[in-house]
């Protein structure tokens, strides 16, 4: 099409003796031109658009329409078939472009999802920074709070074992005190039992009982 309108140009140029023109110059003459012509099909042949009647015009318009409807259905085809080419010819691209759409698109949500949770553990840990604070307070209070129970404790065991110690001593006293006493009176019993006979057994034994020793129990008494 660019070849013909340089040789159409070319004649213009020769037979109207004009100088240089540009193709947009030529452009807008050659559509003015156009513009002021009509094709009739009646007759096979172009004339000035206004020396027509207007049903000539009304069938050179519907020409024209259907020209342009064909040219349309064949652009179509024309662009159908070089659609099927393009695919044949891209579709290893266009699958290896989806493929990576694909991975970019999962790595714009992993990325988004990262930062959502760097924001979180960031304020989390603003949060846990203040807390630990809190805490670390809270433990010391509790460890002198335990020591210091400790030291009770310590303090209250002690004298524990001390009350211990002493009743076990007081007790150990008055077991030694009961021993000694039941020691002294088995003696006695040996004593009074070993050296007196009968009559004189129950003479110590009155004399026990009415409070007189031994010796002046067991003196026998002069006859005269």
């Amino acid at each position: 099409a660019e070849k013909l309108l340089v040789d159409e140009m070319a004649v213009v140029r020769t037979g109207m003796n004009h100088g240089e023109l540009s193709a947009d110059a030529y452009g807008k003459v050659w559509n003015e031109c156009l513009s002021q012509v009509l094709y009739l099909p009646a007759h096979r042949r172009y004339t000035r658009a206004n020396l027509v009647s207007k049903r000539d015009r009304i069938e050179s318009y519907e020409k024209r329409l259907d020209q342009l409807r064909q040219l349309m259905a064949d652009e179509a085809k024309r662009a159908a078939k070089l659609e099927k080419k393009l695919r044949i010819l891209l579709g290893g691209y266009q699958s290896r472009a989806q493929t990576l759409m694909k991975a970019i698109q999962e790595s714009v949500d992993q990325i988004e999802q990262s930062q959502m949770e760097l924001t979180t553990y960031e304020r989390l840990h603003e949060q846990e920074a203040g807390a630990i604070v809190r805490r670390s307070e809270v433990l010391e209070a509790d460890v002198e709070r335990q020591q210091r129970r400790g030291v009770d404790l310590q303090r209250e065991y002690a004298r524990l074992v001390r009350l211990q110690e002493e009743r076990e001593a007081d007790l150990f006293l008055a077991q030694n005190a009961d021993l000694a006493a039941d020691a002294s009176i088995s003696d006695v019993n040996e004593l009074t039992n070993g050296t007196l006979d009968s009559d004189g057994t129950s003479a110590v034994s009155d004399a026990l009982c009415n409070g007189v020793s031994t010796d002046e129990a067991v003196t026998p008494t002069d006859p005269r």
